[in-house]
């Protein structure tokens, strides 16, 4: 499935956050920061940042990077154990 790289900033409100990390926790994942998580999904990124928009309420600033198809292409620098490893599993090498 393709991965996406979904990153989102809501203002104000815990009940959006909560709404939207519950939407793209629907999705296998991997957090890489606070509000930035790797998903692997077979929705289009289209629809992925609809999705994002109806949770948040669509007041808010997201934004869904993919797909991420390449391994070799790919340095992730993050604190959050295991998110690169998560993604290389999941990509073919040397696609």
């Amino acid at each position: 499935m393709p991965i996406m790289l979904v990153t989102y900033d809501v203002h104000k409100s815990d009940e959006k956050r909560a709404n939207v990390l519950a939407f793209v926790k629907q999705h296998e994942h991997a957090q890489v920061s606070e509000s930035c998580y790797l998903i692997d999904t077979d929705r289009t990124i289209e629809d992925i940042h609809d999705g994002l928009l109806f949770a948040g309420g669509g007041d808010h600033e997201y934004a869904v990077i993919g797909p991420i198809d390449n391994p070799l292409t790919i340095m992730i620098y993050s604190r959050a154990p295991g998110s690169y490893d998560w993604l290389r599993s999941r990509l073919p090498i040397g696609s």
